[in-house]
């Protein structure tokens, strides 16, 4: 990933990718307490990675990972902090979260099946 002056975030830190930017997410990040993407945020797809945060927004940008003509083979995991009580809560979208205004989330994986599975007992209530 292409970071601000060449230094990579910490664990707190606050990462904006503006509007017209875009960038290749190709290491696992640290614990971020907010990320805002208004730019194209894409997932590499040579290796497995993973996203720490505890806000993820989405404004008018993209976060990508594969293409439904070319899924993206290796893991990628989004990992969001905190809890409802003691995690600040943004106005609509509350805490601990991954939202969306006026942009795009496209995440294409490998199909899985079965996408289903026939229980052999009724589930405990």
């Amino acid at each position: 990933l292409t970071w601000r002056d060449g230094l990579p975030p910490v664990d707190g830190d606050l990462v904006v990718l503006p509007k017209g930017r875009n960038v290749l997410l190709d290491i696992d990040t640290p614990k971020l307490l907010y990320l805002l993407i208004e730019g194209t945020l894409i997932v590499d797809d040579t290796q497995d990675v993973e996203l720490h945060s505890t806000y993820i927004f989405v404004r008018g940008g993209t976060l990508q990972a594969g293409t439904e003509a070319a899924p993206h083979q290796h893991t990628f995991r989004i990992t969001l902090y905190g809890d409802r009580y003691t995690t600040p809560h943004f106005p609509i979208y509350g805490a601990k979260n991954l939202a969306m205004r006026g942009g795009l989330i496209a995440l294409h994986g490998v199909p899985r099946t079965p996408v289903w599975t026939r229980l052999a007992a009724t589930a405990a209530t």
